[in-house]
C-alpha cells in the first residue's frame, strides 16, 4: 500500500498535467467551456500545501538524524517498500 503523502502528490500531479476541470457547460454554440470551480481550486491548494510541509518534515528528520550520526533510510527506498 503506497502512503498517503506520495498517493496526494500523485493525485495533484494527475490533475495539474491533464488540466483537470470540475465544471463545464455548453455555449450553446456547439462547444463546451470548462474551468475549475473556486472550491476545486482551493482544494488543489491546500493539498499543495500538505504536500509542502511533508516534504519539508522529511527534510527536517533526513537533517536531524543526519547529524545524530544516523543513515537513516532515504524516501526512495522507502517508496520501493510501496
Amino acid at each position: 500500500m503506497k502512503k498517503p503523502l506520495k498517493v496526494l502528490k500523485e493525485l495533484v500531479n494527475f490533475i495539474e498535467e491533464n488540466d483537470i476541470k470540475d465544471e463545464v457547460c455548453d455555449d450553446g454554440g456547439g462547444h463546451t467551456d470548462e474551468w475549475r470551480s473556486n472550491e476545486f481550486d482551493s482544494l488543489l491548494s491546500q493539498a499543495k500545501e500538505v504536500i509542502k510541509e511533508g516534504d519539508e518534515t522529511w527534510s527536517e528528520f533526513m537533517d536531524r538524524a543526519k547529524k545524530n550520526g544516523l543513515s537513516p533510510t532515504t524516501q526512495e527506498e522507502l517508496d520501493k517498500q510501496d
